[in-house]
């Protein structure tokens, strides 16, 4: 353990990010975090079929130059009536 850490200290950005996750009124009991979405539209479009069936809230990352081609495949794939969604910078 570095000098001046305490167990348990987590990154501000950290911090932030599971602090959007309790606000975003998802059911957030359990969550999965799957880390970037795949760069191109067909792998994505993949991965994001095997999210049709999860329960858990569902958190990844994506970078602002892609973010709208993710959420117009999301929408394509995953429907508009596939529970509540949130969407966080």
């Amino acid at each position: 353990m570095r000098r001046g850490r305490s167990p348990g200290h987590l990154p501000a950005r950290a911090v932030g990010r599971h602090h959007r996750l309790a606000l975003s009124g998802l059911p957030v009991e359990r969550f999965q975090f799957d880390g970037f979405a795949p760069r191109k539209s067909g792998a994505r479009r993949a991965w994001l079929a095997e999210l049709v069936t999860e329960r858990r809230a569902c958190v990844f990352f994506e970078s602002p130059h892609r973010l709208a081609e993710t959420l117009a495949d999301a929408r394509d794939v995953l429907g508009r009536t596939v529970g509540p969604r949130c969407v966080a910078s």
